[in-house]
């Protein structure tokens, strides 16, 4: 890439190009940087297209196109993209995932946006959140994280319970440290739930009685 780009400049500086001359696209730049098309690194069209959770469509290409790519792999074994696909069959099953919704709860202080969230008279979100870690560290900064974060929510008058859809980590090596995460997790100042992916039919068929009961005859 860097001779391609010095190539170039080299040129420029002999004899700029023209106005018409210039490349109108990212196509045209990757032409002149690249011009024999039997090369590994192919240019191809650009596509567009519109996410409803962006954050989510983000996460997940970065993993397919970037994490999954890396020698040792990423030290998250699982993202939360990845844990929330776990509980998403049944909620779609039991009639909760179209009844989810983003909430943003904020102060002077801090904002905080979940993408999936019910309401009754309070607000009911639903945080998936991978333990899934190869260090034992990751797992005690992800339980922090979230106690930090229910610290800061815990006067928001409008938050009714806080659900945590847990994806326990794959190595037994992990258990200890998953246990000191929950403990941390159960600190948490506001109400709240631990919810673990062997429990993700159960707590569907919960909820979704209670979003019948909720919606009424």
């Amino acid at each position: 890439m860097s001779v391609a780009v010095e190539s170039i400049k080299a040129q420029w500086r002999d004899e700029f190009p023209s106005i018409e001359g210039m490349p109108k696209t990212v196509e045209n730049v990757f032409r002149m940087l690249f011009p024999d098309p039997g090369l590994s690194f192919q240019r191809g069209e650009m596509y567009s297209g519109l996410a409803y959770n962006l954050e989510q469509a983000i996460t997940e290409i970065f993993h397919r196109m970037v994490a999954s790519q890396h020698p040792e792999g990423p030290e998250a074994r699982r993202t939360d993209t990845q844990v929330w696909s776990v509980f998403q069959a049944p909620l779609e099953k039991h009639g909760v995932l179209e009844a989810l919704q983003p909430k943003r709860f904020s102060s002077s202080a801090f904002s905080l946006e979940f993408y999936y969230a019910w309401k009754n008279t309070e607000w009911h979100v639903l945080q998936p959140l991978s333990m899934d870690y190869r260090q034992a560290d990751s797992l005690q900064r992800a339980a922090t994280l979230w106690l930090g974060n229910a610290t800061a929510l815990k006067d928001q008058e409008d938050l009714g319970e806080l659900n945590i859809l847990l994806g326990p980590p794959q190595s037994s090596a992990q258990r200890s440290a998953y246990a000191r995460a929950k403990d941390l997790l159960h600190r948490m100042p506001v109400t709240h739930r631990l919810i673990e992916e062997d429990e993700a039919e159960d707590f569907a068929q919960e909820l979704g009685l209670l979003l019948r009961e909720h919606a009424g005859p």
